[in-house]
């Protein structure tokens, strides 16, 4: 499956939202090296989450300073907002090795 054709699927089985993908902005891996994962930015249609309990355990909302102080987390994922959290501070060289899109 198309990672585009995946986050319009994948969302609302997991959290009940229809979404349209706006741009894919960064591409890592699992920690054990089986799964490639994609982060996109999407337009969500108004709505409330409604969690698919076999998919999702817990939804809040939370900006990249506050996910820093989440545990536990995937480090992929630590990787990623440390990266965001560089960007909005200005940063012009890449923030991190891992691979972008």
């Amino acid at each position: 499956m198309k990672d585009r054709e995946a986050l319009i699927q994948e969302v609302p089985q997991e959290v009940g939202l229809r979404v349209s993908p706006v741009a894919k902005v960064w591409e890592s891996q699992s920690e054990d090296g089986t799964s490639g994962l994609h982060w996109w930015t999407a337009e969500a249609e108004q709505g409330d989450v409604v969690m698919h309990p076999g998919e999702v355990s817990d939804t809040r909302w939370v900006t990249s300073q506050e996910f820093s102080q989440l545990q536990p987390v995937f480090e992929g994922d630590r990787v990623f907002f440390d990266h965001v959290r560089c960007r909005q501070r200005g940063g012009s060289r890449p923030c991190h090795r891992a691979r972008r899109s």
